[in-house]
């Protein structure tokens, strides 16, 4: 195989894939990066909104706290006083207050009811087998989220603070945009609707701890696909711009290197041995092939001053010399040789032996054996003309 078919195989068998390998290696470990971008900001917003919920439960049990005491000496003038100025008050959204006494749990306020009777007696008697001086905890009712605090008042006598938790207050508890959605629910498997979300779940504080409650957070991918690497248009461009810069230097290895080796390896065809005239080859392109030409150019330099010394021997002999190759076909005779045979010796080139002497076959078959053998004694044939 010629070089410049090996360069060509090289560029299109090797260069031209390890390109695209490249870039597209590249771009999965771009995905890769991301991926762990992704999953490390997730498991960061997962701590977060852990953190943010016990905050809440513990700044709504600290708010419990100090208003149980005070809250259960009331009477009831007073408590339709305190009524009216808590639900007028922007802290009273979404909060509840009961008295838990003689095992039954019911409002604080005459006209509040968040719980149904069964639900109110469930909560009253979690809390009462729980023991504790101060509850908290989260709690579902079908898919109604609550946090639920206790604080002793008296023995066996509690006063309990509510919160609900709508899906607008679960997503406050986020902080990054890439939060969708926050659900509360007994199940510990979050399931995501669409191919460009994912979920996760926390464990939280549970009232019921028979009854674990979780968290589920659902999580937008569409930040993270829209910067993963894709074959488009743009991808494309760099991949063809690559080939592009792989066919210029192509083009320019076939211009520096084989079109000048090639311009040398036809002045060398055309090299003669027999030529009476020495024609030095000529080599451009670069440093390396001219010093290629240097070399073949001294190497027939002194071919040639051989060959001349050769004639210059062979004509100065006395008897006639017929210069031969392997094939015993004529390559030089001297003046002596000519002048017997009455031929040139431009003529005679390349005739056999025994078409130039007109002799037998047996004379061709000496000289063959003479130079198969290289026997140095001389042969002497009778020849008639």
């Amino acid at each position: 195989m010629h070089i410049g078919k090996k360069i060509l195989v090289f560029i299109a068998g090797f260069c031209l894939p390890a390109v695209v390998i490249v870039s597209c290696s590249l771009g999965y470990w771009y995905d890769h990066r991301v991926e762990l971008l992704r999953q490390d900001s997730a498991n960061r917003e997962l701590a977060n909104i852990q953190q943010q919920f016990q905050i809440d439960v513990d700044r709504l049990a600290f708010l419990a706290n100090i208003y149980a005491l005070p809250l259960s000496q009331l009477d009831e003038s007073q408590l339709n006083t305190l009524e009216s100025s808590w639900h007028s008050s922007s802290m009273s959204a979404n909060l509840s207050w009961y008295i838990l006494a003689d095992g039954e749990l019911r409002a604080f306020f005459p006209n509040e009811q968040s719980f149904t009777r069964d639900k109110l007696q469930e909560i009253a008697n979690a809390v009462m087998a729980i023991g504790k001086p101060r509850v908290a905890g989260a709690y579902l009712i079908g898919n109604q989220a609550f946090v639920v605090t206790a604080v002793a008042s008296a023995p066996k006598e509690y006063v309990l603070l509510t919160r609900e938790l709508t899906q607008s207050d679960l997503l406050e508890y986020a902080q990054a945009s890439l939060v969708t959605k926050v659900t509360m629910s007994h199940s510990a498997i979050a399931t995501s609707n669409t191919e460009s979300t994912h979920s996760d779940i926390i464990e939280i504080q549970s009232l019921l701890k028979q009854e674990p409650i979780y968290l589920q957070v659902f999580f937008s991918d569409g930040l993270f696909q829209a910067v993963k690497f894709r074959l488009d248009w743009v991808s494309l461009s760099f991949i063809l711009l690559g080939v592009f810069i792989v066919a210029l230097g192509y083009i320019w290895l076939r211009r520096g290197l084989l079109k000048p080796f090639k311009h040398l390896m036809q002045q060398l065809s055309l090299v003669d041995p027999m030529a009476s005239v020495y024609r030095p080859v000529m080599a451009e392109g670069n440093q390396e092939l001219e010093v290629l030409a240097s070399r073949v150019n001294s190497l027939l330099a002194r071919i040639f001053q051989q060959k001349e010394r050769a004639k210059i021997t062979l004509e100065s002999i006395a008897e006639a010399v017929i210069l031969t190759d392997v094939d015993a076909k004529v390559l030089y005779m001297n003046p002596k040789a000519e002048l017997l045979l009455s031929v040139v010796s431009a003529d005679a080139l390349n005739l056999s032996i025994g078409s130039l002497l007109k002799a037998s076959e047996p004379l061709n078959q000496a000289v063959f054996n003479c130079i198969r053998l290289g026997d140095l004694a001389p042969q002497t044939e009778k020849l008639s003309y």
